[in-house]
């Protein structure tokens, strides 16, 4: 495979580019850098362009690898032929590779390995290869010291007819498009959780064609499944089943009789199984990106929201048993003082938090008030509110994120300020703008979230004085 043609044409840019782009991230350059101060290198290429460029290279690299390491494997059993070499070279896909290594690979002995073992494979391609007209008098000839009858041959041509069919990459190539196409996703709860209400009751007897599934319905029966309430399969229409069988049978019926059995047995102990959940991993990994996607949006937004200048901020990190942490900040973020208040349930302690904030409000000459939007944020805003208008105070509030602590509410104040330079210093997962984060794959998610986080900075920059 030449990579470097594969990736121009996925990215619509030239060789060349993609070459000079691949050589600079080799020698450790960041794509922002690249994509800002190489622009004569790479042809101009967006920073969008280069990171496609580098996420595809990583991609091809690793496919050549496993074919490498698939053939090397299959090549020291003795079975490589140069058919099947040019097929896994010329395989674009990893999911092509491991179909066509799936024979080849080293698994727990099966009952279609005992038949083989046991000298049955002849038999079984005779009766593929239609060269059979009478299954039983032939099957006679395959008895021996470990295959007693002609009921134990025919099981045993039955199980390797079904490790056949199973093992075959067109096979599995074509059920995994088709249950991708017109399958459907089920899901009920299980026996203990019948009478119980959950989180899950709507996925509880659940069908919807795979092809149509949203995406966080997906985590969510994934999340449901995880947890153990619910049971999920895939099911697909005979008709589908039917159109794999069809070029596996023959014109003699007592030889289909058998063939039949060994495609059911194939069928329903390993292809299906098997594609099921390759099937179940396209839809959470589809459904992963979606998210992180989706995630890294919604941090971009976050993360260029525009700071509110020269104000002097109030910053309130609501909460019950421990109190409400009030923060004074100036203009540049800078931390002037800090007090505990308990304007909300259990001790409703209005006067001396109206105290404390009109004090604070009147010594640093303050103008804004920020409210973390976490636990007590209900009552802290009523209370504020009552206060602003009972002293008549020329000031605003508004509602940040919560972090929690007196350093909490620092950060809160700050975030309004200058949101870019106070949300760099947190963990993008710990920001809340995403659902199911804890679901998805950790090292994409951490790994879009920097992008974005070093996307933005570099869109925007940061002042080191006070990030």
């Amino acid at each position: 495979m030449n990579i470097l043609n594969v990736i121009s044409n996925d990215v619509k840019a030239k060789e060349w580019q993609v070459k000079n782009t691949i050589e600079l991230l080799s020698n450790g350059n960041t794509i922002p850098f690249i994509s800002r101060y190489r622009k004569e290198a790479t042809g101009n290429l967006s920073e969008e362009e280069v990171r496609k460029i580098s996420e595809l290279y990583q991609y091809y690299t690793e496919l050549e690898k496993r074919k490498e390491s698939v053939i090397k494997a299959i090549e020291e059993q003795g079975k490589l032929t140069e058919e099947l070499k040019k097929k896994i070279l010329n395989s674009m896909k990893l999911s092509e590779v491991e179909d066509l290594y799936l024979p080849y690979k080293k698994r727990k002995k099966t009952k279609a390995d005992i038949a083989i073992e046991n000298g049955l494979e002849p038999l079984a391609q005779k009766l593929f290869l239609q060269e059979i007209t009478d299954i039983g008098k032939e099957a006679e000839k395959f008895i021996n010291d470990n295959v007693t009858s002609i009921n134990e041959v025919l099981e045993g041509v039955k199980y390797i007819i079904g490790q056949y069919f199973a093992h075959n990459e067109q096979i599995r190539k074509t059920l995994r498009n088709d249950l991708l196409k017109h399958g459907k996703i089920e899901s009920i709860k299980k026996k203990k959780f019948i009478e119980e209400k959950t989180k899950y009751d709507m996925y509880h007897e659940f069908s919807q064609e795979i092809s149509k599934i949203p995406d966080y319905r997906v985590l969510s029966i994934n999340r449901g499944e995880k947890d153990g309430v619910l049971s999920v399969k895939l099911i697909i229409e005979d008709k589908y089943i039917e159109k794999l069988y069809k070029n596996y049978l023959t014109k003699f019926p007592e030889n289909n009789k058998i063939i039949k059995e060994g495609l059911d047995y194939g069928f329903k102990n390993m292809l299906f199984p098997s594609i099921s959940n390759e099937v179940r991993n396209i839809l959470t990994q589809r459904a992963e990106e979606k998210s992180i996607e989706l995630f890294s949006k919604n941090l971009k937004e976050l993360l260029l929201t525009p700071p509110l200048k020269d104000k002097r901020v109030l910053a309130i990190d609501p909460g019950y048993r421990t109190g409400c942490k009030v923060v004074a900040l100036d203009e540049s973020g800078k931390f002037l003082e800090n007090n505990t208040i308990y304007p909300v349930p259990p001790q409703n302690d209005f006067e001396n938090a109206e105290k404390i904030v009109l004090n604070m409000i009147k010594k640093y000459n303050l103008n804004l008030i920020v409210i973390g939007n976490g636990t007590a944020s209900r009552e802290t805003q009523k209370f504020i509110v009552d206060t602003v208008k009972k002293h008549n105070l020329n000031l605003k509030y508004i509602f940040a994120d919560e972090s929690g602590t007196v350093r909490g509410a620092i950060s809160i104040g700050r975030r309004i300020q200058d949101p870019l330079a106070e949300f760099v210093k947190i963990d993008p997962k710990s920001l809340g703008v995403g659902q199911y984060q804890h679901d998805m794959n950790q090292k994409l998610l951490k790994e879009k979230l920097e992008n974005t986080v070093e996307h933005v900075v570099n869109l925007v920059g940061v002042n080191l004085n006070t990030a």
